[in-house]
């Protein structure tokens, strides 16, 4: 994602409205959730299913996506300005598309060393913060 555009629901909208496979769209959401929260001073990480989706681990397929914000900052300034409704806890969802985020509490568990900036060329995304995988 572009760390200095300012995405909206629409975006997401039209990642959701698209023909790319469902683990695309959940990884390019996931993209501009991280872009518009670094953006306010936010760090996040993509962790959970979703992580193990990008990897293509075993043909894992999650229906979600997790993401560890890291620091003294709520995510739901971030999440409301994209259009997204809070309806549990630390869940969040977005009417007429089948997209869940869940902020599961901080710290990471796990190694800060294992968080990467992942660059890809794919269109719509240049780059996501992800945790790796042990291997």
């Amino acid at each position: 994602m572009e760390d200095d555009k300012i995405y909206t629901k629409e975006d997401i909208q039209a990642i959701w409205e698209s023909d790319w496979s469902d683990p695309y769209k959940r990884l390019a959401t996931a993209g501009i959730i991280i872009a518009m929260a670094s953006q306010k001073s936010l760090r996040c990480i993509l962790v959970g299913g979703a992580a193990v989706e990008f990897y293509g681990q075993a043909n894992y397929a999650t229906s979600d996506i997790d993401i560890i914000a890291v620091g003294d900052k709520s995510e739901q300034e971030t999440m409301e300005a994209l259009g997204f409704h809070h309806y549990s806890g630390r869940h969040w969802e977005m009417d007429d598309y089948p997209v869940f985020v869940e902020f599961p509490p901080a710290p990471l568990a796990g190694d800060l060393n294992r968080v990467t900036k992942f660059n890809t060329a794919r269109p719509a995304l240049s780059s996501i913060t992800i945790i790796r995988l042990h291997m």
